[in-house]
Protein backbone atom coordinates (compact mmCIF):
# COMPACT_ATOMS: atom_id res chain seq x y z
CA UNK A 1 0.00 0.00 0.00
CA UNK A 2 1.47 3.80 -0.94
CA UNK A 3 0.56 4.62 2.81
CA UNK A 4 3.31 2.16 3.93
CA UNK A 5 5.45 2.82 1.37
CA UNK A 6 5.42 6.09 2.66
CA UNK A 7 5.84 5.62 6.11
CA UNK A 8 8.80 2.91 5.31
CA UNK A 9 10.39 6.00 3.28
CA UNK A 10 9.95 8.45 5.92
CA UNK A 11 11.11 6.49 8.58
CA UNK A 12 14.39 5.46 7.21
CA UNK A 13 15.13 9.22 5.42
CA UNK A 14 14.75 10.19 9.53
CA UNK A 15 16.63 7.31 10.44
CA UNK A 16 19.78 7.85 7.82
CA UNK A 17 19.71 11.68 7.97
CA UNK A 18 19.82 11.55 12.07
CA UNK A 19 23.29 8.83 11.33
CA UNK A 20 24.68 10.32 8.59
CA UNK A 21 23.71 14.34 9.06
CA UNK A 22 22.54 15.94 5.32
CA UNK A 23 25.42 15.80 3.89
CA UNK A 24 26.70 12.27 4.61
CA UNK A 25 23.20 10.87 3.98
CA UNK A 26 22.34 9.42 0.27
CA UNK A 27 19.02 8.82 -1.59
CA UNK A 28 20.64 5.26 -2.39
CA UNK A 29 20.95 5.14 1.51
CA UNK A 30 17.29 6.02 2.54
CA UNK A 31 15.94 3.45 -0.85
CA UNK A 32 17.99 0.37 0.51
CA UNK A 33 16.66 1.09 3.83
CA UNK A 34 13.14 1.92 3.43
CA UNK A 35 13.28 -1.14 1.08
CA UNK A 36 11.99 0.99 -1.83
CA UNK A 37 13.69 1.86 -5.18
CA UNK A 38 15.16 5.12 -6.22
CA UNK A 39 12.56 5.78 -8.83
CA UNK A 40 9.59 5.49 -5.92
CA UNK A 41 10.97 8.27 -3.55
CA UNK A 42 11.73 10.63 -6.74
CA UNK A 43 8.37 10.07 -7.38
CA UNK A 44 7.49 11.70 -4.16
CA UNK A 45 10.24 14.03 -3.76
CA UNK A 46 12.28 16.22 -5.82
CA UNK A 47 15.20 15.45 -4.24
CA UNK A 48 17.06 14.99 -0.57
CA UNK A 49 16.60 18.74 0.56
CA UNK A 50 12.75 17.95 -0.57
CA UNK A 51 13.08 14.43 1.37
CA UNK A 52 14.86 16.76 4.42
CA UNK A 53 12.54 18.73 4.19
CA UNK A 54 9.46 16.44 4.52
CA UNK A 55 11.35 14.72 7.49
CA UNK A 56 11.87 17.77 9.36
CA UNK A 57 8.04 19.06 8.58
CA UNK A 58 6.87 15.48 10.33
CA UNK A 59 9.22 15.51 13.89
CA UNK A 60 8.12 19.47 14.20
CA UNK A 61 4.64 18.39 13.88
CA UNK A 62 4.74 15.49 15.92
CA UNK A 63 6.21 18.05 18.68
CA UNK A 64 2.70 19.88 18.48
CA UNK A 65 0.23 16.94 17.91
CA UNK A 66 2.05 15.46 20.91
CA UNK A 67 0.99 18.49 23.10
CA UNK A 68 -2.44 19.09 21.45
CA UNK A 69 -5.13 19.61 24.32
CA UNK A 70 -8.65 19.87 24.60
CA UNK A 71 -10.50 22.90 26.30
CA UNK A 72 -11.47 21.54 29.36
CA UNK A 73 -12.24 22.97 32.58
CA UNK A 74 -8.74 23.61 34.05
CA UNK A 75 -7.43 26.97 34.53
CA UNK A 76 -5.32 28.83 32.00
CA UNK A 77 -2.33 28.55 33.91
CA UNK A 78 -1.88 24.81 34.23
CA UNK A 79 -3.50 24.66 30.84
CA UNK A 80 -0.21 26.28 29.04
CA UNK A 81 1.87 24.61 31.78
CA UNK A 82 0.52 20.84 30.37
CA UNK A 83 0.64 21.90 27.17
CA UNK A 84 4.47 23.23 27.19
CA UNK A 85 5.22 20.11 29.03
CA UNK A 86 4.04 17.79 26.85
CA UNK A 87 5.30 19.62 23.99
CA UNK A 88 9.10 19.90 25.44
CA UNK A 89 8.58 15.81 26.30
CA UNK A 90 9.01 15.25 22.74
CA UNK A 91 11.66 18.16 21.58
CA UNK A 92 13.77 16.85 23.76
CA UNK A 93 13.78 13.50 22.68
CA UNK A 94 17.79 13.36 21.24
CA UNK A 95 16.48 12.12 17.84
CA UNK A 96 14.55 15.74 17.92
CA UNK A 97 17.64 17.57 18.94
CA UNK A 98 19.67 15.80 16.66
CA UNK A 99 17.38 16.95 14.02
CA UNK A 100 17.71 20.89 15.15
CA UNK A 101 21.31 20.92 14.99
CA UNK A 102 21.43 19.16 11.61
CA UNK A 103 19.41 22.33 10.45
CA UNK A 104 21.07 24.80 12.02
CA UNK A 105 24.29 23.28 10.40
CA UNK A 106 23.18 23.34 7.30
CA UNK A 107 21.08 26.92 7.66
CA UNK A 108 23.84 28.46 5.54
CA UNK A 109 23.38 25.95 2.13
CA UNK A 110 19.61 26.48 2.91
CA UNK A 111 18.35 29.50 4.69
CA UNK A 112 14.66 28.86 3.57
CA UNK A 113 14.59 25.30 4.66
CA UNK A 114 16.33 26.74 8.56
CA UNK A 115 13.60 29.99 8.57
CA UNK A 116 10.39 28.03 7.29
CA UNK A 117 11.54 25.38 9.85
CA UNK A 118 11.62 27.67 12.82
CA UNK A 119 8.79 29.40 11.81
CA UNK A 120 6.40 26.68 11.71
CA UNK A 121 7.87 25.11 14.88
CA UNK A 122 7.07 28.87 16.38
CA UNK A 123 3.81 28.85 14.64
CA UNK A 124 2.06 25.97 15.44
CA UNK A 125 3.17 25.94 19.57
CA UNK A 126 1.78 30.27 19.05
CA UNK A 127 -1.60 28.86 17.70
CA UNK A 128 -2.40 26.52 20.41
CA UNK A 129 -1.37 28.87 23.03
CA UNK A 130 -3.15 32.28 21.45
CA UNK A 131 -6.70 30.12 21.47
CA UNK A 132 -5.91 29.16 25.16
CA UNK A 133 -5.29 32.67 25.89
CA UNK A 134 -8.38 33.82 23.89
CA UNK A 135 -11.15 31.70 25.80
CA UNK A 136 -9.51 33.02 29.36
CA UNK A 137 -9.95 36.22 27.88
CA UNK A 138 -13.47 35.35 27.17
CA UNK A 139 -14.55 33.34 30.63
CA UNK A 140 -12.91 36.26 32.63
CA UNK A 141 -10.24 34.67 33.56
CA UNK A 142 -7.87 37.15 32.17
CA UNK A 143 -10.55 40.13 31.61
CA UNK A 144 -7.36 42.41 30.44
CA UNK A 145 -6.87 40.31 27.63
CA UNK A 146 -10.69 40.56 26.25
CA UNK A 147 -9.98 43.37 23.51
CA UNK A 148 -7.14 41.78 22.34
CA UNK A 149 -6.76 41.07 18.62
CA UNK A 150 -5.89 37.98 17.26
CA UNK A 151 -3.10 39.03 16.00
CA UNK A 152 -1.60 40.29 19.32
CA UNK A 153 -2.91 37.38 20.86
CA UNK A 154 -0.43 35.72 18.41
CA UNK A 155 2.32 37.58 19.26
CA UNK A 156 1.63 37.37 22.91
CA UNK A 157 1.91 33.40 22.58
CA UNK A 158 5.05 33.66 20.92
CA UNK A 159 5.94 35.68 23.97
CA UNK A 160 5.35 32.88 26.02
CA UNK A 161 7.35 30.12 24.21
CA UNK A 162 10.35 32.65 24.16
CA UNK A 163 9.79 32.12 27.97
CA UNK A 164 8.54 29.04 28.41
CA UNK A 165 9.79 26.30 25.78
CA UNK A 166 12.99 27.88 23.68
CA UNK A 167 14.97 28.03 26.75
CA UNK A 168 15.07 24.64 27.64
CA UNK A 169 15.54 23.65 23.91
CA UNK A 170 18.25 25.73 23.70
CA UNK A 171 20.02 24.49 26.24
CA UNK A 172 19.41 21.03 25.09
CA UNK A 173 21.22 22.19 21.56
CA UNK A 174 24.26 23.37 22.87
CA UNK A 175 25.00 19.88 24.71
CA UNK A 176 22.95 20.19 28.43
CA UNK A 177 22.62 17.11 29.81
CA UNK A 178 19.07 15.99 28.65
CA UNK A 179 17.92 14.07 31.88
CA UNK A 180 18.82 16.99 33.98
CA UNK A 181 16.88 19.49 31.65
CA UNK A 182 13.88 17.55 31.92
CA UNK A 183 14.07 17.44 35.86
CA UNK A 184 14.17 21.30 35.67
CA UNK A 185 11.54 21.53 32.91
CA UNK A 186 8.27 21.47 35.59
CA UNK A 187 9.81 24.10 37.67
CA UNK A 188 11.10 26.10 34.91
CA UNK A 189 8.01 26.41 32.92
CA UNK A 190 5.67 27.24 36.28
CA UNK A 191 7.91 29.82 36.94
CA UNK A 192 7.48 31.15 33.55
CA UNK A 193 3.87 30.86 32.86
CA UNK A 194 3.48 32.85 36.19
CA UNK A 195 5.85 35.67 35.19
CA UNK A 196 3.85 35.69 31.87
CA UNK A 197 0.60 35.77 32.96
CA UNK A 198 1.21 38.23 35.77
CA UNK A 199 2.01 40.57 32.56
CA UNK A 200 -1.59 39.22 30.93
CA UNK A 201 -3.12 40.64 34.02
CA UNK A 202 -3.85 37.38 36.09
CA UNK A 203 -4.48 37.86 39.46
CA UNK A 204 -1.71 36.57 41.90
Amino acid sequence: MAGDVDKRIMDAATRVFLARGFEGASIDEIAKAAGASKPTIYSRYSGKEALFAAVVESEINRVYLNADVEFDSRGVRERLERFVLTMLTTALEQGVIALLRIIIAEAARFPTLARAAGESARQQGAIVIARILQEAAETGELPALRETRPLSLLQLAESYLDLAFLPLEMRALIGEDIRILEAQSAQHVSLATRFFLKGCGAPD
